[in-house]
């Protein structure tokens, strides 16, 4: 009578063991259907809702999504030195309490060399403070704009990159891209601009 229950429970737990695996592999196959399903659209409502936020800033005051207290970087690493490195260019634009803005521009220099120690001997040859106005602000959101859709194409990376980025620290923001071609000059077109 007692083998006769064991076998009886044994069956039971198996079939339910077998259930259950029945169903956690549903769940993975439906959970990765979604997952496709959604990833498909994702670039273009991704792409939508960047190009909102940009418009939401408004004419009037287009950094308007940059908080008081918070700092838009755009940085540029690029790469004279091949895949070890460059030089450094860093633009810093900070607002405050009156919504005017402000950008701090820093450039840096290296040795074309390339010696081993090259970053360590990097000198900063630009830094300057520049006040931004409005037709300003809108060449800032215009090269968001152009960073967020090349940080979107499929590009083949190599070793010898410019790397380009824009982050904040409380509004969100990360943009990034690797330009293994020397033709994406977008960076130094907003680095011109603001300085004028």
């Amino acid at each position: 009578m007692r083998d006769s229950s064991n076998k009886v429970l044994k069956t039971c737990v198996y079939k339910h063991v077998v259930r259950h695996k029945k169903l956690m592999m549903f769940m993975k196959i439906f959970i990765l259907f979604l997952l496709i399903l959604t990833g498909c659209s994702s670039k273009k409502e991704s792409h939508k809702n960047f190009e909102r936020a940009l418009n939401y800033s408004g004419e009037k005051n287009p950094l308007a999504f940059l908080y008081q207290t918070d700092t838009l970087k755009l940085t540029a690493t690029f790469s004279e030195c091949g895949e070890f490195g460059g030089h450094n260019e860093k633009i810093q634009i900070f607002g405050n309490y009156k919504k005017e803005y402000f950008a701090r521009i820093t450039k840096d220099s290296i040795d074309l060399d390339c010696p081993n120690d090259f970053e360590a001997k990097a000198v900063i040859v630009q830094d300057t403070i520049v006040r931004i106005d409005n037709s300003k602000e809108k060449k800032i959101l215009k090269y968001l704009n152009l960073l967020y859709k090349r940080s979107i194409e499929g590009k083949a990376i190599s070793h010898s990159n410019d790397y380009f980025r824009a982050t904040t620290n409380y509004a969100g923001l990360s943009l990034s891209t690797a330009e293994p071609n020397k033709d994406w000059n977008e960076f130094r077109k907003l680095h011109i601009e603001l300085l004028k």
